[in-house]
């Protein structure tokens, strides 16, 4: 289980870059903007992924009891 989260976390992660770098070149944005956008998307993914992983680990804790 914990390799397919690692995959499943690295491929979220890559795919999201990827859409987030190709929407903010139709965007035209200035280069700070577009840093602080992929820092908030990045930090929202983190957040996301962190929320699941926790919530995995208090499931197999309290199967474990």
């Amino acid at each position: 289980m914990r390799i397919s989260i690692k995959r499943a976390i690295g491929l979220n992660i890559v795919v999201i870059f990827i859409l987030a770098i190709t929407f903010f070149e139709d965007l035209q944005m200035n280069s700070p903007h577009q840093k602080e956008a992929l820092l908030i998307i990045f930090l929202g993914e983190f957040a996301y992924w962190l929320t699941i992983i926790i919530g995995l680990y208090v499931i197999k804790r309290k199967n474990n009891l």
